[in-house]
């Protein structure tokens, strides 16, 4: 594994404390890499990088953030007749269970940068993408983008806590292409429940998410916030507002094929 100023996965691929090597990884993507995970973090810095190179990761344990890194894989791939290629966290734990979290419930992190992954769960899993944080903290001035969501149990993305001034650009959920391959169908895209926005979101959409209730987008009480092109497609219910959601900006929507298009 060529080393550098970042942290690289596969290095602590080695076969100690509970961890596969390499080579065990390599030939059978299902095994568990929790304890992989756990030691990369901890060498990575505050402000520095880790490198999750193309491959499946399968994880029992939620891959936490709680520090300020940048996190990044070879990017993701919808594939025709089902699945997902490229980098790609997989939950199969449990209902409790996130493909990633980002942890800002004790204290703010501003300047996250988290890209070129695939994220997504089984119907044992609860969210693919999970930004946490509290009355007065969150993950905030941070950047997402090129995001694959490829299912989960209850919502693809979940928000919640204070999050102020974020980008969130190309986060994709397509059920059609991921659901054939064991990913399972939330019961809602994206749960924005944060309680501040004053963020851009830029080429962000759900498709297919039919299970009940089914919302593209659930806006329960995020705030203020510019949507440029989102797309809804497919969903039983484009985009749900709630009374808490106001000052929202929409610019160009994409609507195709829902049962409803907002309620």
């Amino acid at each position: 594994i060529t080393k550098g100023p970042w942290v690289d996965m596969r290095s602590y691929m080695d076969g100690l404390s509970g961890r596969p090597t390499l080579a065990q990884w390599q030939a059978d993507h299902t095994i568990v890499v929790d304890n992989v995970w756990v030691a990369a973090y901890a060498a990575t810095p505050s402000g520095g990088s880790l490198y999750a190179p193309q491959g499946l990761y399968t994880f029992t344990e939620t891959p936490t953030i709680a520090k300020v890194i940048h996190l990044y894989g070879d990017g993701w791939r919808f594939i025709g007749g089902g699945g997902v290629h490229g980098t790609v966290f997989k939950q199969t734990g449990g209902v409790t269970k996130d493909a990633l979290l980002i942890d800002a419930t004790v204290n703010n992190l501003d300047g996250l940068l988290i890209e070129n992954i695939a994220l997504g769960g089984t119907a044992a899993s609860r969210y693919a993408l999970s930004l946490a944080g509290s009355v007065g903290t969150g993950p905030n001035r941070s950047v997402f983008r090129n995001i694959g969501l490829a299912g989960a149990g209850v919502a693809g993305m979940y928000t919640d806590g204070l999050m102020i001034l974020n980008h969130f650009d190309h986060i994709i959920l397509s059920m059609g292409f991921t659901s054939p391959a064991g990913y399972a169908i939330p019961t809602k895209g994206f749960h924005l429940r944060s309680s501040s926005g004053n963020s851009v979101w830029t080429n962000c959409g759900a498709a297919g998410v039919t299970t009940s209730p089914g919302y593209g987008w659930h806006m329960d009480n995020t705030t203020s916030n510019l949507f440029m092109m989102p797309e809804s497609d497919g969903n039983t219910v484009g985009l749900h507002f709630e009374t808490a959601a106001q000052g929202n900006i929409f610019i160009a929507p994409y609507h195709e094929a829902n049962w409803t298009i907002v309620t």
